[in-house]
């Protein structure tokens, strides 16, 4: 199979996987305050991230590399374009192996040459191939994932995974434009996080479990044979949150994976994410409504976090942190 078969594949399975509820919220309850000095109308969304203004919501990495995902990706700019988002594109190793496919990704940048786009490569790649990816975007920032779970399942994966640290390191010193350390669905744990900030980054994205769920994707594959018990694997984007605490003052911590509703959001933004990454939500209102709809329905879900900002007496995203709220005994556990 070759690579862009296999990236139309990993499409095609995500879409399917959306049906799944997530309950990773449920253990969480905002504390409502009856009596707040709040305008509605005047809610801010906005967020200050790579000393640039943007929204709180984003389109997270998802595709490219082939001909199908070039038009997922093209679509998604044009959202993004349309609704202020920033919007990040996926891992771009295809296209570093072959040009051919590069179009598939610097078709985000054609349509939204003003959005802030961010490039997408793995811990593996060198500082060369890191410094083609940000160019072959013009890109704001650097997406670098560490998809361990992933490489491991896949029959094709990586299995070497004893330079990433040194990788990382390197990458956060020299390439020229901001470095987000990404998870793929896995979550971050304190000791994860504390090792990333001891090698200089200062930019997260936490990616819980509970969305894309990349060990079944490769079990319907089948493109190896699985250990017993890693159908739950990982921590969610909850429980993340809550191992980042301490060290938010520290690095920016973005939220993701398994996030489907505007009160999911919200509720990230109380336990201190900076911006909330959204990827499944956004495929599959592509793939079911097409752009015009998925545009009104962005729009509605930036409308229902400010109707929940205004309920719980906020006036913007970067207050929500403030807010008082309870959790279940068993999060309590996470907590750093």
């Amino acid at each position: 199979m070759t690579r862009s078969q296999r990236k139309d594949e990993h499409v095609r399975l995500a879409y399917q996987q959306n049906t799944e509820v997530n309950h990773a919220f449920d253990e969480l309850d905002i504390l409502y305050n009856s009596v707040a000095d709040v305008q509605s109308d005047a809610i801010d969304l906005n967020v200050s991230f790579l000393g640039k203004t943007t929204t709180a919501i984003y389109i997270n990495a998802m595709t490219g590399g082939s001909e199908m995902t070039s038009d997922i990706n093209r679509d998604l700019a044009i959202v993004a374009r349309e609704c202020g988002l920033m919007m990040a594109v996926g891992s771009q190793s295809a296209a570093l192996d072959d040009s051919d496919l590069a179009g598939s990704f610097k078709v985000v940048r054609d349509v939204n040459p003003q959005g802030i786009v961010l490039a997408n490569v793995g811990a593996e790649n060198s500082l060369k191939r890191a410094h083609e990816a940000v160019r072959m975007l013009d890109a704001d920032a650097l997406q670098v994932h560490v998809n361990r779970p992933q490489e491991l399942v896949m029959s094709e994966g990586e299995r070497d995974f004893s330079h990433w640290s040194s990788s990382l390191k390197s990458l956060v010193e020299s390439i020229e434009v901001p470095v987000i350390v990404k998870e793929v669905g896995f979550g971050m744990s304190y000791q994860t996080l504390s090792h990333l900030l001891a090698l200089g980054v200062h930019a997260v994205d936490i990616s819980g479990k509970g969305g894309t769920n990349f060990i079944a994707i490769e079990k319907q594959r089948g493109s190896s044979r699985l250990p017993e018990g890693l159908d739950n694997f990982g921590l969610t984007a909850v429980e993340s949150l809550l191992q980042s605490s301490s060290l938010q003052s520290q690095m920016t911590v973005l939220a993701s994976g398994g996030i489907k509703t505007a009160m999911d959001c919200v509720k990230c933004f109380v336990l201190g994410a900076r911006a909330v990454g959204l990827s499944s939500w956004f495929l599959v209102r592509l793939m079911n409504e097409g752009v015009e709809r998925t545009i009104e329905m962005t729009q509605e879900l930036l409308r229902d976090i400010r109707f929940i900002l205004a309920l719980y007496g906020v006036e913007s995203v970067s207050q929500a942190s403030r807010l008082d709220y309870v959790i279940s005994e068993r999060l309590k556990q996470y907590y750093r």
